[in-house]
């Protein structure tokens, strides 16, 4: 009888010594993965120069002119309006002319789902989806969807979208944080696109440089670098140029808050240099690039869909 008294005292106090254990690597876990802090507002990131060379102020009229917010009713791509309200920004404004977006417009019909169901109806599904705990946007179910992941919420970052800022969903009003936060716990170094993620990383994560994913891999901003140049070009989404992008962005938040190791940074100048030289080697005499970019100049005397016209456009406005 003590023998087998004996035996479920100590069985019992395994037992209890697996649970504590098993209770301490969850927390430990939790606590490991836990969301980084992120700042209020993101950084701001503006343009260095007005260099002619580059690109004329006749070029980039030309350019901004067709990146114009179009109002088309329920035909209104969301991608399109992802695009303007980068290039063109809060301070977007054309008047009383019903024709297109105001700045804020935009930013309205992307993160207010009444807006949203006011263009495109109420029978549509929404744009945002309440993906608890957080926010996620439905994206390449179309032209009344985003284009690409992260896409939509780097556009919003980008232009100065603090995370305080109000989200209304169908279901619930949230907060433009919400959104962040979701992609952060979803993010995958492995996932298909990863650029826009990371931009809007950057720019709400400084002065921390790292985070943990779900996966409970240790992220950090140099490790996203190397994955975008360990793809040779033209590689990638939109041929490898949301990859330039993101790099660029990398440079120019380092240089104000210490995001990339020195040899990092090296690289990435590296990367860029050779990708600029690209660019110029491949150039058509009329001025735009193919989706073969980094390989050979286009064979086509004019631009087509295909061979990069929209590409030629947001290279030289970038």
């Amino acid at each position: 009888m003590l023998t087998n008294r004996l035996f479920l005292m100590v069985h019992a106090v395994l037992l209890c010594v697996v649970v504590a254990a098993g209770a301490y690597r969850a927390q430990a876990l939790t606590a490991t993965r836990a969301l980084p802090t992120l700042r209020d507002e993101p950084l701001t990131v503006e343009p260095t120069y007005d260099y002619n060379v580059v690109i004329t102020d006749e070029q980039l009229d030309r350019v901004l002119t067709k990146l114009r917010p179009r109002f088309e009713s329920e035909k209104t791509k969301i991608n399109h309006v992802d695009h303007a309200l980068r290039f063109w920004t809060l301070g977007a404004d054309f008047g009383d002319d019903p024709a297109y977006f105001s700045g804020y417009g935009m930013r309205r019909l992307l993160l207010n789902h009444g807006e949203f169901a006011k263009v495109y109806g109420e029978d549509e599904p929404p744009l945002l989806l309440d993906d608890r705990p957080g926010v996620s946007v439905r994206t390449q179910q179309g032209n009344r969807t985003s284009s690409h992941v992260d896409h939509t919420m780097a556009c919003l970052a980008e232009v100065g979208t603090p995370l305080d800022h109000p989200v209304v969903l169908p279901t619930r009003e949230t907060t433009f944080r919400e959104l962040v936060e979701q992609s952060l716990r979803e993010f995958s170094i492995n996932q298909i696109e990863y650029e826009w993620s990371a931009l809007t990383y950057a720019l709400f994560l400084p002065p921390e440089r790292s985070w943990t994913t779900t996966e409970g891999q240790q992220m950090t901003f140099d490790l996203v670098a190397q994955r975008i140049m360990r793809e040779r070009l033209p590689r990638g989404v939109c041929f490898g140029n949301h990859r330039l992008h993101t790099l660029v962005m990398f440079l120019r938040i380092d240089d104000q808050i210490s995001i990339l190791e020195p040899a990092t940074r090296e690289e990435i100048m590296e990367f860029l240099a050779n990708a600029t030289q690209l660019l110029v080697q491949h150039q058509h005499p009329e001025g735009f690039w193919n989706d073969g970019w980094p390989l050979q100049t286009p064979e086509s005397p004019t631009p087509t869909e295909r061979e990069g016209d929209r590409i030629a456009e947001r290279i030289l406005a970038t």
